[in-house]
Protein backbone atom coordinates (compact mmCIF):
# COMPACT_ATOMS: atom_id res chain seq x y z
CA UNK A 1 0.00 0.00 0.00
CA UNK A 2 1.58 3.65 -1.46
CA UNK A 3 2.72 5.55 1.68
CA UNK A 4 2.73 2.73 4.97
CA UNK A 5 5.80 3.68 6.65
CA UNK A 6 9.50 2.36 5.83
CA UNK A 7 9.59 -1.37 6.37
CA UNK A 8 5.97 -1.67 7.58
CA UNK A 9 3.71 -4.61 6.31
CA UNK A 10 0.15 -5.52 6.30
CA UNK A 11 -0.28 -7.67 7.82
CA UNK A 12 2.20 -6.40 10.32
CA UNK A 13 5.51 -8.75 10.74
CA UNK A 14 7.25 -9.99 13.92
CA UNK A 15 9.62 -6.76 13.91
CA UNK A 16 6.59 -4.41 14.06
CA UNK A 17 4.69 -6.64 16.63
CA UNK A 18 8.06 -6.15 19.02
CA UNK A 19 8.15 -2.17 18.23
CA UNK A 20 4.43 -2.37 19.41
CA UNK A 21 5.02 -4.54 22.67
CA UNK A 22 8.14 -1.23 23.13
CA UNK A 23 5.50 1.10 22.48
CA UNK A 24 2.97 0.11 24.93
CA UNK A 25 5.77 -0.53 27.55
CA UNK A 26 6.76 3.32 26.64
CA UNK A 27 3.05 4.07 27.46
CA UNK A 28 3.07 2.26 30.52
CA UNK A 29 5.83 4.32 31.85
CA UNK A 30 4.39 7.71 30.80
CA UNK A 31 1.19 6.95 32.97
CA UNK A 32 -1.16 6.59 29.85
CA UNK A 33 -4.55 4.75 30.31
CA UNK A 34 -4.91 2.70 27.42
CA UNK A 35 -6.36 -0.13 25.93
CA UNK A 36 -5.95 -2.90 23.60
CA UNK A 37 -8.54 -2.79 20.67
CA UNK A 38 -9.20 -5.27 17.81
CA UNK A 39 -7.20 -5.16 15.20
CA UNK A 40 -8.11 -2.42 12.79
CA UNK A 41 -7.14 -2.00 8.76
CA UNK A 42 -3.18 -1.13 8.48
CA UNK A 43 -3.16 0.10 12.09
CA UNK A 44 -0.10 -1.83 13.98
CA UNK A 45 -0.55 -1.39 17.54
CA UNK A 46 -4.30 -0.45 17.86
CA UNK A 47 -5.08 1.06 21.41
CA UNK A 48 -7.68 3.55 22.83
CA UNK A 49 -6.49 6.15 25.87
CA UNK A 50 -9.12 5.42 27.96
CA UNK A 51 -9.37 9.31 29.43
CA UNK A 52 -7.78 11.09 26.49
CA UNK A 53 -5.20 12.63 28.34
CA UNK A 54 -1.31 11.88 27.48
CA UNK A 55 0.79 13.27 30.11
CA UNK A 56 -0.13 17.17 31.41
CA UNK A 57 -2.36 17.31 27.97
CA UNK A 58 -5.56 16.83 27.38
CA UNK A 59 -7.59 15.34 23.72
CA UNK A 60 -11.09 16.69 23.01
CA UNK A 61 -13.09 15.09 19.91
CA UNK A 62 -15.34 17.98 18.84
CA UNK A 63 -15.54 17.71 15.44
CA UNK A 64 -16.47 14.73 13.13
CA UNK A 65 -17.49 11.13 14.33
CA UNK A 66 -15.77 7.89 14.21
CA UNK A 67 -13.43 5.69 16.00
CA UNK A 68 -10.96 6.66 18.42
CA UNK A 69 -9.12 4.02 17.66
CA UNK A 70 -5.04 4.71 17.48
CA UNK A 71 -1.75 3.93 16.81
CA UNK A 72 0.59 3.37 20.00
CA UNK A 73 3.03 5.06 18.26
CA UNK A 74 0.51 8.24 18.45
CA UNK A 75 -0.41 8.09 21.93
CA UNK A 76 3.36 7.67 22.76
CA UNK A 77 4.32 11.23 20.46
CA UNK A 78 1.29 12.83 22.04
CA UNK A 79 2.63 12.30 26.09
CA UNK A 80 6.39 12.03 25.52
CA UNK A 81 7.02 14.34 23.05
CA UNK A 82 4.15 16.44 22.46
CA UNK A 83 2.86 17.60 26.25
CA UNK A 84 5.83 18.55 27.49
CA UNK A 85 6.57 21.20 24.60
CA UNK A 86 2.50 22.44 24.73
CA UNK A 87 2.74 22.44 28.68
CA UNK A 88 5.89 25.31 28.01
CA UNK A 89 3.41 27.52 26.37
CA UNK A 90 0.72 27.17 28.48
CA UNK A 91 -1.71 24.81 26.32
CA UNK A 92 -3.35 22.08 28.27
CA UNK A 93 -5.97 20.93 25.55
CA UNK A 94 -6.05 20.14 22.38
CA UNK A 95 -9.14 20.05 20.10
CA UNK A 96 -9.22 17.46 17.56
CA UNK A 97 -11.20 16.23 14.60
CA UNK A 98 -10.52 12.96 12.92
CA UNK A 99 -8.06 10.55 14.38
CA UNK A 100 -8.52 6.75 12.75
CA UNK A 101 -10.45 6.69 9.65
CA UNK A 102 -9.73 4.02 6.62
CA UNK A 103 -9.42 6.30 3.70
CA UNK A 104 -6.50 7.39 0.83
CA UNK A 105 -5.42 11.23 0.65
CA UNK A 106 -7.62 13.59 -0.95
CA UNK A 107 -7.14 13.83 -4.62
CA UNK A 108 -4.76 11.02 -4.42
CA UNK A 109 -6.19 7.23 -5.11
CA UNK A 110 -4.51 4.62 -3.80
CA UNK A 111 -2.26 6.56 -1.33
CA UNK A 112 -3.20 6.07 2.10
CA UNK A 113 -3.90 8.47 4.41
CA UNK A 114 -1.84 8.10 7.59
CA UNK A 115 -5.42 8.54 9.16
CA UNK A 116 -5.60 5.08 8.08
CA UNK A 117 -3.08 3.37 9.81
CA UNK A 118 -4.05 5.38 13.30
CA UNK A 119 -0.97 7.85 13.44
CA UNK A 120 -2.62 11.07 12.57
CA UNK A 121 -4.79 13.53 14.18
CA UNK A 122 -6.13 17.10 12.82
CA UNK A 123 -6.03 19.69 15.39
CA UNK A 124 -8.75 22.64 15.13
CA UNK A 125 -7.84 24.45 18.21
CA UNK A 126 -5.57 24.31 21.24
CA UNK A 127 -6.74 25.84 24.60
CA UNK A 128 -4.57 27.27 27.68
CA UNK A 129 -4.59 26.70 31.08
CA UNK A 130 -6.51 30.12 31.17
CA UNK A 131 -9.34 28.87 29.25
CA UNK A 132 -8.53 30.32 26.55
CA UNK A 133 -9.12 28.85 22.56
CA UNK A 134 -6.65 29.53 19.79
CA UNK A 135 -8.27 28.30 16.73
CA UNK A 136 -6.41 27.53 13.72
CA UNK A 137 -9.30 29.40 11.62
CA UNK A 138 -8.91 32.32 11.87
CA UNK A 139 -6.02 32.61 15.05
CA UNK A 140 -3.04 30.99 12.46
CA UNK A 141 -3.65 33.59 9.45
CA UNK A 142 -3.86 36.18 11.86
CA UNK A 143 -0.68 35.40 13.92
CA UNK A 144 -1.62 33.73 17.24
CA UNK A 145 1.51 33.38 18.84
CA UNK A 146 0.65 30.38 20.32
CA UNK A 147 -0.27 28.50 17.11
CA UNK A 148 3.23 30.14 15.70
CA UNK A 149 5.16 28.60 18.09
CA UNK A 150 3.27 25.33 18.65
CA UNK A 151 3.93 24.82 15.05
CA UNK A 152 7.85 25.46 15.37
CA UNK A 153 8.15 23.76 18.65
CA UNK A 154 6.16 20.61 17.33
CA UNK A 155 8.19 20.01 14.70
CA UNK A 156 11.12 19.98 15.98
CA UNK A 157 10.90 17.46 18.48
CA UNK A 158 11.25 14.79 16.00
CA UNK A 159 9.00 12.68 17.24
CA UNK A 160 6.19 13.50 14.39
CA UNK A 161 7.00 12.69 10.47
CA UNK A 162 5.22 16.07 9.26
CA UNK A 163 3.26 18.54 10.49
CA UNK A 164 0.99 20.32 8.38
CA UNK A 165 -0.55 23.63 8.72
CA UNK A 166 -2.07 26.76 7.47
CA UNK A 167 1.25 27.86 6.52
CA UNK A 168 2.75 25.13 4.81
CA UNK A 169 -0.37 23.69 3.11
CA UNK A 170 -2.84 26.28 2.84
CA UNK A 171 -5.27 24.49 0.51
CA UNK A 172 -6.18 21.65 2.19
CA UNK A 173 -5.32 22.56 5.90
CA UNK A 174 -6.52 26.02 5.57
CA UNK A 175 -8.25 25.28 9.10
CA UNK A 176 -6.19 22.54 11.32
CA UNK A 177 -3.03 20.97 12.23
CA UNK A 178 -2.43 17.59 10.63
CA UNK A 179 -0.09 16.01 13.26
CA UNK A 180 1.46 12.82 12.01
CA UNK A 181 3.12 9.95 14.55
CA UNK A 182 6.59 9.24 13.20
CA UNK A 183 6.81 5.86 12.78
CA UNK A 184 10.12 3.39 12.77
CA UNK A 185 11.84 3.64 9.47
CA UNK A 186 9.94 7.15 9.01
CA UNK A 187 12.13 10.01 8.38
CA UNK A 188 10.97 13.50 9.65
CA UNK A 189 9.73 15.42 6.42
CA UNK A 190 10.50 19.29 6.15
CA UNK A 191 8.06 21.50 4.62
CA UNK A 192 8.52 25.28 4.41
CA UNK A 193 6.76 27.44 7.11
CA UNK A 194 5.09 30.61 5.51
CA UNK A 195 4.21 32.52 8.84
CA UNK A 196 5.72 30.77 11.65
CA UNK A 197 8.96 32.57 12.88
CA UNK A 198 12.20 30.42 12.61
CA UNK A 199 15.80 30.31 14.33
CA UNK A 200 16.87 32.65 16.93
CA UNK A 201 13.25 34.89 16.61
CA UNK A 202 11.88 31.54 17.41
CA UNK A 203 13.95 31.26 20.24
CA UNK A 204 13.10 34.91 21.93
CA UNK A 205 9.49 34.11 21.33
CA UNK A 206 9.49 31.07 23.48
CA UNK A 207 11.67 32.88 26.24
CA UNK A 208 9.14 35.80 26.30
CA UNK A 209 5.97 33.74 25.52
CA UNK A 210 6.72 31.50 28.39
CA UNK A 211 8.20 34.34 30.59
CA UNK A 212 11.41 33.17 30.98
CA UNK A 213 15.13 35.20 30.45
CA UNK A 214 15.43 38.84 31.17
CA UNK A 215 12.44 41.10 30.90
CA UNK A 216 14.81 43.06 28.23
CA UNK A 217 14.32 39.81 25.73
CA UNK A 218 11.00 41.29 24.70
CA UNK A 219 12.82 44.73 22.84
CA UNK A 220 14.92 42.59 21.05
CA UNK A 221 12.21 40.17 20.03
CA UNK A 222 10.11 43.28 18.86
CA UNK A 223 13.42 43.80 16.27
CA UNK A 224 12.82 39.82 15.16
CA UNK A 225 9.41 40.76 13.94
CA UNK A 226 10.00 44.27 12.82
CA UNK A 227 9.60 43.45 9.01
CA UNK A 228 5.90 41.25 9.73
CA UNK A 229 3.13 41.68 7.76
CA UNK A 230 0.28 44.37 9.39
CA UNK A 231 -1.86 42.49 11.58
CA UNK A 232 0.76 39.96 12.43
CA UNK A 233 0.63 39.26 16.08
CA UNK A 234 4.59 39.21 17.13
CA UNK A 235 4.46 36.85 20.56
CA UNK A 236 6.83 39.22 21.63
CA UNK A 237 4.04 41.63 22.45
CA UNK A 238 2.17 39.62 24.13
CA UNK A 239 1.79 40.05 28.01
CA UNK A 240 0.83 37.52 30.16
Amino acid sequence: MANMPVGWTWPPDLTMERAGDECLADLGRLGVHWLRVPAEHAINTPIIVIDMRFGSLTVERTRSKGSLVMDCALARALARDAAPVLRGLHVTTLRVGQIHADRDIGGKPGVLSRHSLGLAMDIYALVGEDGREHLVEPGYLAGDPVLHLAEILLGRTGAFRTLMTPGNDPGPHHNHFHLEARAFGDKVVGRLTRGATSGWCALLDVLTLAGGGPTGLRWFALLCHAGDPPGRVAAATLKR
